[in-house]
């Protein structure tokens, strides 16, 4: 509520207190008399200043500018319009009669932040049920609860109590909202906060509605996919480029999507990748050694605290010892009405994306796909130099690390692992199987964390009972340490040194630190992830390919590989954001070449935990 206006303008007191003053002059009465002259005057006096109050605020509701609430949108639905729709009496009138504020002196009342926030929604409701029409707060709060719920119960029921409009009208809204978005991406216009010639990124999933019909078929099948760039100074594309005033139609409760012809495609002749002659061989970088001992000194601090306070688990540790990534802005892309994995769908999916390319005059974008369509899309891209010079696919971290998450429980299913995670309470035992199978993500990963936890501290608590003076002061000193310090480093090289010792000696010591190894792979993926650091992204790809291999996860053995020789030939990776910047050459085909006969030497690698 921008707008000032004294409190004083809202009653006119100065004809309230001469009805007082000529109420009393003119009682000349007896005693009694007087006193029910004095209270008629006083019953007559207030509903004349009541009256007069009323006709003020109905006044000045009239006389307020109505909010713009079509097509709605994040710039027309906020509180700043909502603020800007309020006549500023009635603020001020319902600030003072909820005791919200006892301030009369000044001409802008200001109460606290929560406490405005109620005031302007009570005034909102106020000046719809006087309008007739939505305002911003019961237009908000409808296309809210309808994505919240899509209950048109529970809309009905908050429009009768003047809360949200009726649920026709929240249709009609979102029906606005579609044809506002088809028309920005229909008609050329580039996404709001996107920056020319910068490296973007493509994400697509299938969406799949199992509706029940009586044979199975003529279910639904689509395609989304979305872009995102890292938001930075630059060429922006403001909103107003967008032009979002184009007519739409407002009478309409439904959306009749635009049939995208979609050209068949057939693959001829499959073709492979372009091989190398000489690759090179994978060194791991400090990353991922760096990684490794951030887990150790996680464990090591955890275990050798003496203090009575919690301390934080270790998702949190590495918020504390990572910088956050900067924010990223993102645009939904139009909906393909076609089935995922079919080629032609792939194919168009992949035009599509040369298409906003060239909109975003960016030379190269990476395409993130799960392996169901990453397995296609590559076959489509291999046989097509255009495509091979523009366009770098990769497999979503999501599916490969459940993946990965399926090799582990693989390999320690049966051993004793599901009693103790029952018998801890950490997992039920009707969730066991979800776990294992990680169709419950949430579960199995924080099972395995809380798993690779107790094994690492009892590793550790084993060293310490057999160490020396001298190692039991190195532990001591590396829990006391910042994880850069050289303590750190030391007492990791100490422990593992007993780890091999301890595995030479014991199969079964051997077998469950195999977890431990696992896990710490896992481990730093999603630190890759979170951190945006491909090269330790990479080595940890690497890392997973032999229990891929040995655990017959076929598919991601095959094109983990195919990722991985990909990501490690290319020169022209930026190693911060997953960024990849390919430059346009001529008959540039072979700039991203990839070698698998370098994969499968790591089945043969004596490091490897094979060997």
């Amino acid at each position: 509520c921008k707008k000032e206006t004294p409190l004083s303008k809202l009653v006119d007191f100065s004809y309230v207190k001469s009805a007082y003053d000529s109420s009393s002059e003119e009682s000349s009465t007896s005693g009694s008399e007087v006193g029910l002259n004095m209270t008629m005057s006083s019953s007559a006096n207030e509903k004349a200043e009541f009256h007069h109050t009323a006709l003020l605020l109905k006044n000045s509701i009239a006389r307020a500018e109505k909010p713009s609430i079509y097509p709605p949108s994040s710039t027309s639905l906020n509180t700043l319009k909502a603020c800007d729709s309020i006549p500023p009496e009635l603020y001020n009138f319902i600030c003072l009669v909820t005791g919200l504020t006892e301030d009369t002196d000044h001409e802008q009342v200001k109460p606290d932040q929560d406490s405005s926030t109620k005031a302007v929604s009570i005034c909102q409701d106020i000046m719809s049920l006087a309008t007739g029409n939505p305002s911003v707060k019961s237009m908000a709060l409808g296309l809210t609860v309808r994505h919240a719920t899509g209950s048109k119960y529970l809309i009905n029921l908050l429009n009768g109590l003047g809360h949200t409009p009726t649920y026709d009208a929240v249709l009609r809204a979102e029906t606005m909202i579609a044809y506002q978005q088809r028309k920005n991406t229909t008609t050329g216009h580039l996404p709001a906060d996107f920056q020319i010639a910068t490296f973007t990124c493509f994400v697509f999933d299938n969406i799949d509605f199992q509706e029940e019909t009586l044979s199975g078929s003529g279910t639904s099948h689509y395609v989304n996919g979305i872009m995102f760039q890292l938001a930075a100074d630059g060429s922006v594309v403001s909103v107003s480029a967008r032009s979002s005033e184009l007519p739409v139609p407002k009478d309409k409760k439904t959306f009749t999507p635009q049939k995208e012809d979609i050209e068949p495609y057939i693959l001829y002749r499959k073709k492979g990748p372009v091989m190398e002659s000489n690759p090179a061989e994978h060194t791991q970088s400090d990353g991922f050694r760096f990684s490794k001992l951030q887990d150790f000194h996680y464990a090591l601090v955890k275990q050798l605290d003496e203090s009575d306070e919690f301390l934080p688990g270790w998702t949190a540790y590495n918020i504390k010892h990572n910088q956050p990534l900067p924010k990223s802005v993102l645009h939904y892309l139009p909906i393909i009405e076609a089935p995922a994995t079919e080629l032609a769908t792939i194919s168009h999916v992949m035009k599509s994306v040369i298409d906003n390319l060239d909109r975003l005059k960016c030379d190269a974008a990476v395409l993130v796909f799960d392996q169901a369509i990453y397995s296609k899309a590559q076959q489509i891209r291999w046989t097509d130099t255009v495509l091979c010079d523009r366009l770098v696919l990769r497999l979503g971290e999501f599916h490969t690390l459940c993946s990965f998450l399926t090799t582990v429980s693989s390999r320690f299913r049966n051993s004793g692992l599901e009693d103790i995670l029952i018998e801890s309470g950490i997992v039920a035992a009707g969730s066991m199987n979800s776990v294992l199978r990680c169709t419950s993500y949430n579960k199995c990963i924080r099972a395995y964390k809380l798993m690779y936890e107790a094994l690492r501290r009892l590793q550790i608590a084993d060293f310490l009972d057999n160490a020396s003076l001298d190692d039991r002061e190195a532990f001591k000193d590396g829990s006391a340490a910042d994880v850069n310090s050289i303590a750190v480093a030391e007492a990791s090289k100490r422990l593992d040194d007993y780890v091999a010792k301890r595995c030479g000696e014991s199969e079964l010591y051997r077998y469950w630190q195999s977890f431990i190894d696992m896990m710490g792979i896992a481990l730093c993926f999603i630190r890759a992830t979170r951190t945006g650091s491909f090269s330790l992204h990479l080595d940890s790809l690497r890392e997973m390919l032999p229990w891929f291999f040995a655990y017959d996860k076929v598919n991601y053995a095959r094109y983990v590989c195919t990722e991985f020789v990909v990501f490690s030939s290319c020169l022209h990776v930026l190693f911060k954001s997953f960024v990849v910047k390919i430059p346009m050459q001529p008959n540039s085909s072979g700039i991203l070449t990839t070698r698998l006969s370098q994969a499968y030497r790591f089945l043969h690698d004596k490091s490897g935990p094979f060997s």
